[in-house]
């Protein structure tokens, strides 16, 4: 006995259910929801975003198998011999094909699979030359984590290392090649100061950040190199590269989705909190930077939008550094400054601080009067965040950075 039309139901969701995230009942012809709405009920099926899905991945793989034929041969020996620390042609990512289908369209695919690793061919020989052999590329790793990391942990000790033991003695990845001449960047002190802009390790640092861009790689462990980049420009007063380069972490963090969670995806969904951590910590370390960078001008917006007062701040840093199972207790941006808080959670809030007294130096439409009492209530809050965090002063130390941030 065949089904009467109210008690047909479709194979799948609606379009409109499934691109707003609605519960759909599959009502045949029109769903519950969208009869309410008086919207137009659409259950065309999905073959053609099938094709399209199938038709992109053999293109991806054409390039992949293609890939060398897309770098230009060196005109002749002489011309190779002569370049100075390496190629900015490297190849296709074949994944950037991918990306481009979800910053396009982003109702094909929330969150794309991974996608496979940078190959170990985009790597140019003056950066295997920098990182060495596998024992000294261990060192590098070890040195950071006992020095740069103490005051910027954003790198997942456990996730690295992890990484590490996988790639280092084989073929590794592009982008974790250029997190760890990155990492050795930061820890290196060029012979002149005055040559920091012409530093060997620094001008091979950023062609090989400039050749992945070109390539299309697109992951955190290519942000976050690119944050020590900018760092190490920053630290040497390499301006405006600086400036750019903060920048040009904000546009790639927000092209990955790590700033907000309703956010198109480029990366996987986090496996674990100490993954989920991670990426908050960059983000935050993104919004740190451009606004430390920014204080030194007026005029110069923020690209990156202020925390909101439900931001959740790092956790703890030794839990997340010794990866421990229990998810540790969280803070929020509008939580009491008296309450006790990681280092870096500090900094957070002294950042935030910091992005209220840029905005106030950008803003020339308020009067005299707005203006001073702009300045005495900042200044309140910002001697009064200092009172809190001096408390203990056998623990000012770890603090450091935070204290910075507020006397600049």
């Amino acid at each position: 006995m065949s089904s009467s039309p109210s008690s047909q139901k479709a194979a799948r969701a609606c379009a409109a259910c499934q691109k707003y995230k609605r519960r759909c009942d599959k009502t045949l012809p029109s769903c519950s929801l969208c009869t309410r709405l008086r919207r137009p009920c659409d259950y065309t099926n999905r073959q053609s975003e099938n094709e399209l899905k199938t038709r992109i991945q053999e293109l991806e793989s054409l390039v992949a198998n293609h890939v060398g034929t897309l770098s230009p041969q060196p005109q002749s020996t002489s011309a190779s011999s002569t370049q100075g620390t390496g190629s900015l042609s490297c190849g296709i990512y074949p994944a950037a094909l991918r990306f481009q289908k979800l910053f396009l369209d982003t109702d094909i695919q929330t969150r794309p699979d991974a996608p496979p690793p940078p190959s170990s061919d985009m790597i140019p020989g003056p950066v295997l030359l920098h990182l060495g052999d596998q024992a000294q590329s261990a060192i590098i790793m070890a040195q950071y984590f006992q020095t740069v990391h103490k005051w910027m942990p954003i790198i997942s000790r456990v996730r690295l290392s992890a990484l590490a033991d996988a790639e280092l003695g084989g073929r590794m990845r592009a982008d974790f090649a250029l997190l760890l001449v990155a990492m050795k960047l930061t820890q290196h002190v060029p012979g002149n100061s005055s040559n920091a802009v012409r530093d060997g390790l620094y001008v091979s640092a950023k062609e090989f950040a400039a050749s992945l861009e070109i390539a299309g790689v697109y992951t955190l462990l290519k942000l976050q190199a690119n944050l020590l980049i900018a760092v190490y420009e920053m630290g040497h007063g390499i301006f405006p590269a600086a400036y750019i380069s903060a920048g040009c972490c904000v546009t790639q963090a927000m092209a990955l989705g790590i700033h907000h969670r309703e956010a198109p995806q480029i990366l996987e969904q986090p496996r674990t909190w100490i993954d989920w951590e991670e990426r908050q910590r960059v983000w935050w370390f993104v919004v740190i930077l451009e606004r430390y960078i920014n204080s030194v001008g007026d005029s110069r917006p923020l690209l990156s939008a202020d925390p909101k007062t439900t931001s959740h701040l790092p956790v703890d840093d030794d839990a997340w550094d010794s990866g421990q199972a229990m998810y540790p207790e969280r803070l929020i941006l509008s939580s009491s400054k008296h309450l006790s808080a990681s280092p870096f959670a500090r900094l957070a809030q002294a950042s935030h601080l910091q992005g209220e007294v840029i905005k106030h130096c950008n803003d020339d439409t308020q009067s005299l009067t707005h203006v001073q009492n702009d300045v005495e209530v900042l200044s309140q809050v910002i001697w009064s965040f200092l009172d809190v965090i001096s408390k203990d002063r056998s623990s000012m130390m770890h603090f450091y950075s935070a204290v910075g941030v507020c006397l600049r």
